[in-house]
């Protein structure tokens, strides 16, 4: 079988092709790579049927994206994107590989695997936004209702999660960097996160009745799933100067987001 990208020039793109491989090897997408005129990489991913082409930065930010969705830790290698730039990025995501493999009671090496999840993403998938259309507020706690239409309720009728950003779609709705724990084979709740469109009919802002203490529901505990997969989705798909605001409390908790038409950036 052909490689599905010519020879790496630079250790950055040996290791977005790296982990790429891997997770079509799992089944989670497609992919191949090959360089234009002149000598630039160019990445065609295909993770939701659609095949799409990404300079170098934006198929990082997509491989990010998946690893998240499926609950894996994943970052990539800083320019200038050589060898010694890779060493350091290597070594984090090993040590945090182990730390919440240990902490799940897996074996070190299953921390850098796709939890044996039971379920889908709570939200769809979508693809992440340009970082000049996302905003933020802070992070909203928020309902996802099973199925469209349902009433509130109890057990898998609706599941708590909270969106730390937003970025309008060129449908009308919304995409909101979501973060939330979800029940796998192996352990009770798992951290994941991601872009996930947000459906007006199967969201819902939580209501200050509903809302638990910040302590609670932004993870403070570092020890959290939850806490870690509200640090994963700022640090991984944030702007810097977004971030540390991401991951507090908005004032404005309880209060859908304006129109993507009428929204201001």
């Amino acid at each position: 079988m052909a490689a599905p990208m010519p020879p790496y020039k630079i250790a950055r793109q040996k290791h977005a092709g790296e982990q790429l491989t891997l997770l079509a090897g799992w089944g989670l997408l497609r992919w191949r790579g090959q360089y234009d005129d002149a000598g630039m990489s160019e990445w065609w991913i295909k993770p939701d049927g659609r095949w799409r082409r990404y300079g170098m930065a934006a198929a990082e930010h997509v491989i990010q994206q998946i690893n998240g969705l499926a609950g894996i830790v994943w970052e990539p290698v800083p320019h200038p994107g050589g060898s010694r730039s890779r060493e350091p990025v290597i070594a984090r995501i090993a040590e945090r590989r182990a730390e919440l493999a240990a902490r799940r009671g897996l074996e070190p090496e299953q921390g850098g695997e796709p939890a044996s999840w039971a379920e889908q993403p709570l939200l769809p998938p979508a693809h992440p936004p340009e970082p000049k259309t996302i905003r933020t507020d802070g992070a909203k706690l928020i309902n996802v209702l099973a199925q469209p239409g349902a009433a509130g309720g109890v057990g898998e009728e609706r599941r708590a999660a909270l969106v730390l950003a937003f970025a309008p779609l060129s449908n009308g709705t919304w995409a909101g960097l979501t973060a939330w724990t979800a029940p796998t084979t192996q352990h009770a709740d798992i951290a994941r996160w991601g872009w996930c469109h947000l459906p007006p009919d199967r969201v819902e802002p939580a209501t200050p009745e509903e809302e638990p203490s910040p302590q609670h529901w932004l993870g403070v505990n570092a020890a959290s799933e939850l806490g870690f997969a509200i640090e994963a989705a700022a640090t991984a798909h944030l702007p810097e100067r977004l971030q540390a605001l991401a991951q507090t409390p908005s004032p404005s908790q309880g209060h859908r987001p304006a129109t993507p038409a009428r929204a201001r950036c």
